[in-house]
């Protein structure tokens, strides 16, 4: 269950991280999620910062519910 964990928090640290990218480099491609969801328009810089610091919190909660699970 922690690779899943891990899995999700690295695909929306990867997310928030490149629309960050996106929005300050003015890279802009429609690959990212962020960019296919018509109610962020106007807010990729939040919507980057939240993605980032959530992909962040489920990494670290993954590796503190293993530890607590002892293994």
């Amino acid at each position: 269950m922690k690779k899943t964990w891990e899995s999700l928090g690295v695909i929306l640290l990867v997310e928030g991280c490149a629309a960050l990218l996106c929005h300050f480099t003015g890279w802009h491609r429609p690959v990212w999620l962020f960019t296919r969801l018509p109610f962020l328009a106007g807010y990729e810089v939040f919507a980057g910062i939240v993605l980032a610091v959530l992909g962040a919190a489920v990494l670290v909660g993954s590796d503190t519910l293993a530890k607590r699970k002892g293994g």
